[in-house]
């Protein structure tokens, strides 16, 4: 009886050890399983059509889209898979769904007008060959839309129209109200020029951010500085790119480090928390102790003045800020 007992409890605490390995996380709107070191995303709950998976999570290469993990969701239309993932389980995505790899080092898409946001102008997504990134205060984050045109010189003889004020400009959104607490976040994002919406009458509040668009905002935010340098430190900001000067300089102003020594990700979702430390190291680390995670002085500096509460969706350190709060975040900072 006592032999018989022993192989049981083996094979029980090997069942036990298989479910913690294979244990379900949740990643912004995007649920996923490890094992192995290999990520499986197994569900998407967000409402966006088009979706870019994100390459790492915590560390870990996504390998694996499992069965059903969009097929499900009746928004998603169009699935952009980095290039880290090796298996597509059958089932994955529905009949109405497409999915397409979005290579390393990808040629850059025609310059758009600047009269509207680009939400993937261009996806650039490290190599899984670069390894994974550490995030980190001394090291790095995890994490568009081309500058508007300069205004024309009035004509001689000619009165100029004065520019409308943040305060009175209008905006054309449809998707926005005055009841939304983002409402006068946009109104001043967009009579200033930080943004102009996804498309003329489309500010697109939940969609995502990129890491290039974040930084390209909070650049025009600050008046476009130009960078003092002209070295580039990361091998995915092409100069040619629209975020180019707006990466340079927050990187010479140490407002970002990188997703890794020579990475900046411009293509990857901006999260909450890298949100947040921008920010703050933009007006000079208030409050800095040092002690704790990258974004651990950030936070409770957000904390303390409001920012980690009153938007609709619940903070999460590392979960992707869409476009409401982005430009929320900024203009209670900056504007």
């Amino acid at each position: 009886m006592k032999k018989a007992f022993i192989p049981l409890a083996a094979l029980l605490l090997a069942l036990v050890l298989s479910v913690a390995v294979c244990a379900a996380y949740i990643y912004g709107y995007f649920r996923y399983t490890v094992e192995d070191q290999s990520i499986t995303i197994t569900a998407y709950t967000g409402k966006e059509e088009t979706v870019t998976v994100p390459a790492m999570i915590g560390g870990d290469p996504v390998n694996t889209i499992a069965a059903g993990a969009f097929a499900s969701n009746s928004y998603v239309k169009n699935i952009i898979l980095p290039n880290t993932v090796t298996t597509i389980e059958a089932g994955a995505f529905s009949a109405s769904q497409t999915a397409r790899y979005a290579e390393p080092e990808a040629t850059p898409s025609p310059s758009p007008s600047p009269s509207q946001d680009v939400e993937m102008p261009e996806i650039i997504i490290p190599s899984p060959s670069t390894g994974p990134s550490t995030p980190g205060e001394s090291g790095w984050e995890d994490p568009t839309e081309p500058s508007p045109s300069p205004s024309p010189s009035p004509t001689p003889g000619t009165v100029p129209v004065p520019e409308p004020s943040p305060s009175s400009a209008p905006i054309p959104f449809t998707d926005v109200t005055n009841d939304d607490y983002f409402f006068p976040a946009v109104k001043w994002a967009y009579s200033t020029g930080v943004t102009k919406g996804m498309s003329d009458t489309s500010f697109s509040p939940e969609a995502t951010v990129t890491r290039g668009q974040a930084v390209t905002f909070l650049w025009r935010a600050k008046g476009e500085p130009a960078p003092r340098t002209k070295t580039n430190p990361f091998r995915d900001v092409k100069e040619n790119s629209y975020y180019y000067q707006a990466v340079l300089w927050a990187y010479e102003s140490g407002i970002t480090n990188g997703t890794s020594a020579d990475a900046f990700s411009p293509g990857n979702p901006v999260t909450r928390g890298q949100m947040i430390t921008f920010l703050w190291r933009t007006l000079g680390k208030p409050g800095a102790t040092g002690t704790g995670a990258w974004y651990t002085d950030a936070e409770n500096w957000g904390k303390e003045n409001g920012y980690l509460t009153g938007t609709t969706q619940a903070y999460e350190t590392h979960a992707p800020c869409p476009r409401c709060d982005v430009v929320y975040y900024l203009w209670k900072a900056v504007a």
